[in-house]
Formats: C-alpha cells, structure tokens, sequence
C-alpha cells in the first residue's frame, strides 16, 4: 500500500482553510446583522464620575531621589496623610522615576502623574500578595470617596518587569466610590494577578464594593494569559473604556 501521508496533510490543510473561511463568513455576516438591529446610545462619563468643580489645595510630591533603588512609599504616604489631614487635594507627581508599593489612597485625594514618570513596586521578598497602590479604609463599610489616579497628558507608566515576586496588583480596589483611574501603562512580566482588582467585602453579613468610577486608557503589555486588565468581584455603575491587554506569543501548526 502506498504512503498516503502527504496527501492526507494536504487535504488536512484544505479542511483547516475552509472552516476558517467560514468562520469569517459568518463573522461578517453575524456583524452586518447586528448593526442593522443595534440602537446607537451615548454614554456620558459624567453619569459615572463627578468631576471636582476644583481643588482647594494643590502640592507637588518631592522624592528623596530620582533612583529607582530608593523606596519613596513612605514620602509618598506622608504627603497624602498630610494632604487629606487638610482636605484633600490634588497631589502632583512629576516626571521622575519613583519606587513604591502599599499605597493607600484616602478620600478626596487626586494623583495626577506626569507622562513620562516610571513608577517600579518595592517589591515583597516573599512570597505574599501585594500592590502598588490600594483604595481601602480598613475593611470598613464607609468608602473611599472622590479619588483618582490619572496619567497627566498621556500615559505614565508602571513597570513590573524586573519583579521576582509576581504575586502583585496595581490597584487593588475594595470599597470606593467616585473614583477614575486612567492613562496607565504598565509594562508586565506575567505578574499572577489582573492589573486592577475590584474586591468584595463583607461586613456583618452586608457586601460592600466599589461604585460610580471611571476605568479607561489602561494598556497592559506582557500580561499573564490567564489573568487581564481588570477582576471585577463588585461593582454597581463603572464604566470601562479604552483597556488593551495582551502577551506575545506565537502558533506554530506542523503538518
């Protein structure tokens, strides 16, 4: 009996071709349709977040260095103590390279951090999970209100890349509301969590989460298959617009 194992990859190669042929058919087909049916509406960020009319007090955060080998966690958690202590604020973060983690942010306090600022996470020597920044009040069921974390004209940038301790979030969110986080980039090395988690919390027998936020112009690169841009556990009116999440990776078929 002759070989017929050339043959048979070639009609394996056809087959492969046509389902895919048909799957795009069907895409386009799939797609037409249902722009036909959809009834186009606006979304307002407005209906989402309430932006400060404006900022009764305004500071410029000032790092010992411009080393990413220095830990700027606790300058930077003084000032925000410091500025929430007076009612909040906007807090500026400019251009410079910057390493912290464990930072909590308090009600009415608004990070805005230059484009070109490189911020890196103090990393945890073990293997316990951490973040570089948390919206938290202790568990408590009163949120953190009127906060954000926004990149200044363009995206600032996260690394992850030199971490050992994988186990980290970049904003790990349990009871917020009135919030936006935008203009992000992080540059990842298949940390083992999404890049923005949104928590549950219960207490006496009550969940309470995260509502009325913002969430947009976030790109992950080099992210963990398995994981993405954001876990979502709790929410109740957040708007997610504009998030990217992807790895390099490449298919081989061998016939």
């Amino acid at each position: 009996m002759k070989n017929n194992k050339p043959l048979s990859k070639f009609i394996l190669f056809l087959t492969v071709l046509s389902v895919l042929n048909s799957c795009v058919s069907n895409k386009k087909e799939g797609n037409s349709s249902l722009n036909e049916r959809a009834i186009p509406f606006k979304i307002k960020e407005s209906d989402f977040y309430e932006v400060p009319k404006a900022f009764k007090i305004t500071k410029i955060f000032k790092a010992l260095d411009n080393d990413f080998n220095t830990n700027d966690s606790q300058e930077l958690q003084k000032a925000i103590n410091d500025l929430h202590k007076l009612g909040g604020g906007k807090l500026i973060i400019p251009k410079g390279n910057y390493t912290f983690s464990e930072i909590s942010l308090k009600s009415n306090i608004h990070l805005s951090i230059n484009s070109e600022t490189v911020i890196r996470p103090y990393e945890n020597s073990e293997n316990d999970n951490y973040a570089v920044f948390k919206i938290t009040n202790n568990f408590s069921f009163e949120p953190i209100e009127n906060t954000s974390i926004v990149g200044n004209d363009g995206q600032f940038t996260i690394d992850l890349r030199h971490l050992k301790n994988k186990n980290l979030r970049v904003i790990q969110t349990w009871n917020a509301k009135n919030f936006v986080y935008s203009n992000i980039l992080i540059e990842d090395n298949y940390s083992r969590f999404s890049a923005l988690e949104f928590n549950a919390v219960e207490i006496n027998d009550k969940i309470y989460g995260s509502k009325n936020g913002v969430v947009k112009n976030i790109k992950v690169k080099n992210a963990h298959y398995g994981f993405g841009v954001v876990q979502l556990q709790y929410g109740n009116k957040i708007l997610f617009k504009n998030l990217l999440s992807y790895t390099f990776s490449f298919c081989f078929i061998n016939f």
